[in-house]
C-alpha cells in the first residue's frame, strides 16, 4: 500500500481570492481572515469593560486572557485613529488582582506586546504600562500541563537578552524540557510532567500545535538552531496527522478547537513567510486551514470554535479563542514581515518522505492516502487527562479511527467526552469505544497492546489485545473522601485526579481481542471483537456495536452482528435498527450508533462485528 503525506495543489486560481501568484493568494487570504476578526473584535469592545463575549453576553471573563489577546491583536491590526487596543488592555488593568487568572498567557501577550511597541519605537514610558501590567501576572514553579510549564519557559526567553547568560540558561532548560516531553517520532507529550514506560503519556494535539508555535517562536526569536531542530521535528509530527484538508487530527482535548488550530497558523506562517513555495506543504496546509476557517465564520463575526460550532470544553469561551487566534496570526505576519527575508532564519521545504506515518510511542497510526481512503488510527490508547465520576473522558481512547477520510471528505468524527448519567441513558454516545457496566461500577475498552499489522492486497488489520479499564473515578465512598474530592478541585485543579488516571487497574479477567480493518483502496470499515468474561458475575457491555459516523455523508450500508456461546445472537444489515444519538463532537453531524445493551453471562464469551462501507461518491443528505 502506498502512503504519501503530500498534499494536493492550491485550488484552483476560480476559487482563489485575487488572480496573482500562490504566494499573493495565500497573503490575500490571511489579510481577509485578520480583518474579519479585527472587524468582530471592535464590533464587541464596549467602553469600560472592553472585549465582551456574545456568548456569555458579558465582559470576557476575568480570569482569562482575551482582554490583553484583543489588545495585541488590535494594536497590530489598527494603526490609524484612536488606538482601541487600549481599551481592552485598560479593562484588564483595572481588574482586581484576586480575579485574575491564565497568568503565563497573559504574561506571554504582553512580552510580544511589549516587543510590538519597541519595535515601533515607543518610548520607555510609554512601554511602562505593559511592563507594570506584567508584574500582575507572576509564574509559578509548576503547572498542570506541560504546555503551560512550556510557555511560561518562553516568557523568560522573551524577557531575558538573547545572548545574556540569564537568556541562554532559559534556552536550553526550554529544550531540555521539551526534548523530556517528545516521543521518538516528535509527539508533544502534555502530561504527565515525567512520562515512563509503565504510564505513558497523553499527547492531545491541539497542545501539541501550541509546543511547536512556542518553540518555532523562540527559535525565531533567538536564532538558536538546536530550537529549529526541535520546532522541525514538532513540524513533521504535526503534518503526519494532516489529512490533506483543512485537518490535523482529532485526538485529544480541544479537539479541532481554534486555540490549537491558531497555533498551527502562527507556526506555518513563522515557518513559511515571507518565502513561499507552492509545492511546500507547510503552504498547503495553511491555505486549507485558512478555507475551513471561512465556514466556521458566524453572524456576530467571530469564529466557531470547532468545525461543528459543538464540543466545548467548559473552559472554552469564543470571545477568549477568537481573540488569540486574532493576536497570533497578527503577530506572527508581523513577525515576518518586520525581520523581512533577510532576516528571518531558511527554513526548507518540508520533505514528504521525512513526514512520519505513524507514532508508536503516542500509539497513533496513518494509514492510507488523502486522495482516497485515509484513516488516522489510535491503537494502544493514552492515560487521559482528567478523571472525574460524572464524565467520561473517551477522547484519549484507543482502538479507534479518530479521524477518517475518503477522497478528502471527512467520514468520521473525533471521539468525545460525555457525562455519565446522560451515557447511561444514551450508551451509543461512546462511539467506538466498548463500554462496560459491572456492578455499579463503569469500565472502557480504551487501552489496548497492538500485537501485529496484517497487510493484504487491498486491506489492512490492526490486531489488539487489551482489559477493561476505568472508564469514571468511583465516587466519594464517606465526608471524608467527599472534603478530598472538593479540595483537589478547588485547589490543585484536580491534580489527585490526573495521577488518579495514571494509576487505574485493568479488570483483568475480562480479555478482549479486536480486529480493526480499512480496505485500501475503497471506503470500506470493518471491526471484530470477542470478549472472554472470565468474572464469576455477569458483565453489560452496554454499546454493542457501537460505532460513531457523520450524518453527511452517511454510510450507504451500516451491519452489525453479535453472538454468545450460548447462542443468543442478534444482526442488523440495515440503517434501522440502530439506537442513534446525535454526538457533541468537533465535526458537524456527528452520530453515535449500537445496538441494545446486552448481559455477557460469567465465563461465557462473546463476539461482534460491525461493517460499514460508504459508496465511492459519498451520499449527502
Amino acid at each position: 500500500m502506498q502512503e504519501t503525506g503530500v498534499a494536493p495543489p492550491l485550488p484552483d486560481r476560480e476559487q482563489n481570492l485575487s488572480g496573482g501568484s500562490p504566494a499573493a493568494e495565500m497573503e490575500a487570504l490571511l489579510a481577509k481572515t485578520l480583518d474579519g476578526l479585527r472587524l468582530a473584535l471592535r464590533k464587541h469592545l464596549s467602553g469600560g469593560s472592553g472585549l465582551q463575549d456574545p456568548v456569555d453576553g458579558a465582559p470576557t471573563p476575568a480570569d482569562h486572557y482575551g482582554q490583553i489577546a484583543a489588545a495585541l491583536a488590535l494594536r497590530l491590526l489598527e494603526k490609524d485613529g484612536e488606538p482601541p487596543w487600549q481599551g481592552p488592555f485598560n479593562a484588564w488593568q483595572a481588574l482586581p488582582r484576586n480575579a485574575l487568572g491564565h497568568a503565563p498567557f497573559n504574561r506571554f501577550l504582553l512580552d510580544l506586546l511589549d516587543g510590538v511597541l519597541l519595535e515601533d519605537g515607543a518610548s520607555k514610558a510609554d512601554r511602562h504600562p505593559v511592563a507594570r501590567a506584567r508584574r500582575r501576572c507572576p509564574l509559578a514553579k509548576g503547572y498542570p500541563s506541560n504546555n503551560w510549564t512550556l510557555l511560561a519557559c518562553a516568557c523568560q526567553i522573551l524577557e531575558a537578552g538573547k545572548e545574556s547568560r540569564r537568556g541562554r540558561r532559559a534556552q536550553a532548560r526550554f529544550a531540555r524540557m521539551l526534548q523530556g516531553w517528545m516521543t521518538p517520532a516528535g509527539g508533544f507529550i502534555d502530561y504527565p510532567a515525567h512520562p515512563s514506560d509503565r504510564t505513558g503519556g497523553a499527547t492531545p494535539i491541539a497542545y501539541h500545535h501550541k509546543a511547536w508555535f512556542l518553540t518555532r517562536l523562540v527559535a525565531v526569536h533567538t536564532g538558536n538552531e538546536a530550537l529549529h531542530d526541535l520546532a522541525h521535528r514538532l513540524e513533521r509530527w504535526a503534518l503526519g496527522l494532516w489529512d490533506g484538508g483543512g485537518h490535523v487530527g482529532g485526538f485529544g482535548r480541544t479537539t479541532h478547537g481554534l486555540f490549537g488550530d491558531a497555533c498551527m497558523a502562527g507556526a506555518l506562517i513563522l515557518s513559511a513567510h515571507p518565502r513561499r513555495d507552492e509545492g511546500d506543504m507547510r503552504l498547503q496546509l495553511l491555505w486549507a486551514l485558512l478555507q475551513r476557517w471561512r465556514r466556521q465564520r458566524r453572524v456576530d463575526g467571530f469564529l466557531e470554535l470547532t468545525p461543528s460550532g459543538k464540543g466545548w470544553d467548559n473552559y472554552m469561551h469564543l470571545s477568549v479563542y477568537n481573540a488569540w487566534t486574532a493576536a497570533i496570526l497578527a503577530w506572527a505576519r508581523w513577525k515576518a514581515w518586520q525581520q523581512g527575508p533577510d532576516a528571518m532564519p531558511v527554513i526548507s521545504p518540508v520533505d514528504p518522505a521525512g513526514v512520519p506515518r505513524g507514532d508508536e510511542a503516542a500509539g497513533l497510526m496513518r494509514l492510507g492516502d488523502p486522495g482516497g481512503m485515509l484513516a488516522l488510527w489510535s491503537s494502544r490508547g493514552q492515560p487521559p487527562q482528567s478523571f472525574s465520576s460524572s464524565w467520561a473522558e473517551l477522547r484519549y481512547g484507543g482502538g479507534l479511527p479518530f479521524h477518517l477520510t475518503w477522497r478528502g471528505t471527512p467520514l468520521c468524527p473525533p471521539p468525545t467526552r460525555v457525562a455519565v448519567d446522560v451515557l447511561l441513558r444514551q450508551p451509543a454516545l461512546a462511539g467506538w469505544t466498548p463500554v462496560l457496566r459491572v456492578g455499579r461500577d463503569l469500565y472502557a475498552l480504551n487501552q489496548w497492546t497492538c500485537m501485529e499489522r496484517r497487510d493484504r492486497e487491498d486491506e489492512v488489520t490492526w490486531v489488539l489485545r487489551g482489559h477493561p479499564m476505568p472508564l469514571v473515578r468511583p465516587q466519594p465512598a464517606g465526608f471524608g473522601d467527599r472534603i478530598l474530592f472538593a479540595l483537589d478541585w478547588r485547589l490543585l485543579q484536580g491534580r489527585w485526579g490526573r495521577r488518579a488516571a495514571l494509576h487505574r487497574r485493568p479488570l483483568e479477567a475480562v480479555g478482549a481481542e479486536m480486529h480493526l480493518s480499512m480496505a485500501v483502496h475503497r471506503p470500506v470499515l470493518r471491526m471484530e471483537m470477542i470478549l472472554h468474561n472470565r468474572l464469576h458475575r455477569p458483565v453489560t457491555l452496554l454499546n454493542p456495536c457501537g460505532h460513531a459516523t457523520l450524518q453527511d455523508p452517511r454510510p450507504g450500508h451500516r451491519w452489525g452482528a453479535w453472538s454468545l456461546e450460548n447462542g443468543a445472537s442478534r444482526k442488523v444489515e440495515a440503517l434501522e435498527g440502530w439506537q442513534v444519538a446525535a454526538q457533541e463532537a468537533a465535526l458537524p453531524g456527528a452520530q453515535g450508533h449500537c445496538l441494545a445493551p446486552q448481559e455477557i453471562p460469567a465465563g461465557s464469551a462473546f463476539t461482534q462485528k460491525i461493517g460499514l462501507a460508504w459508496p465511492p461518491a459519498p451520499a449527502r443528505g
